[in-house]
């Protein structure tokens, strides 16, 4: 078997970099890690202020049909603490934000009705531009996918 693949804007219409064909060797039935590796000089960094996301397209194939394939959504970020400062792929970043929950007393307390994946895009859209908030923290349990999900492609860091 073949395993190649390509880097693409975020909607797929440029591949911005290929990756080459290796030949792959798996019993039936089996699992394996694959690392692919090639210089990419000078990627685009995820940041709140430009949330460039990326998609990896991998395929595996025969050499004339193609038997899976799969494609993910990424971005380049690194953050680290030093001392009392954060940084975001190298550039100090000062975090302003919240932390939000799911629970409150008022059952009907509209705070807590944005937080929906109907309407979780509105509201961090109202996080960024009007509180000009770059982070949200979700208090006393994991974020689902979708929050995470509008959240990487709006730019707010959670």
């Amino acid at each position: 078997m073949i395993l190649d693949g390509e880097v693409q804007d975020s909607t797929g219409g440029t591949t911005l970099l290929s990756l080459s064909d290796q030949s792959i060797t798996l019993p039936a039935g089996a699992s394996d890690t694959v690392r692919m590796t090639t210089p990419w000089n000078e990627p685009v960094l995820w940041s709140p202020d430009q949330p460039t996301l990326l998609r990896l397209h991998s395929r595996i194939h025969d050499g004339t049909a193609i038997v899976d394939e799969e494609t993910r959504r990424f971005g380049f970020r690194e953050i680290w603490i030093e001392g009392n400062r954060y940084f975001l792929n190298g550039v100090r970043i000062n975090l302003i934000g919240t932390s939000l929950n799911w629970h409150s007393q008022f059952i009907k307390n509209q705070r807590y009705a944005r937080m929906y994946p109907d309407t979780w895009k509105s509201t961090i859209g109202l996080y960024k531009d009007v509180l000009h908030h770059n982070v949200l923290r979700l208090h006393m349990e994991p974020a689902p996918d979708w929050m995470l999900d509008v959240a990487d492609r709006k730019g707010m860091i959670m």
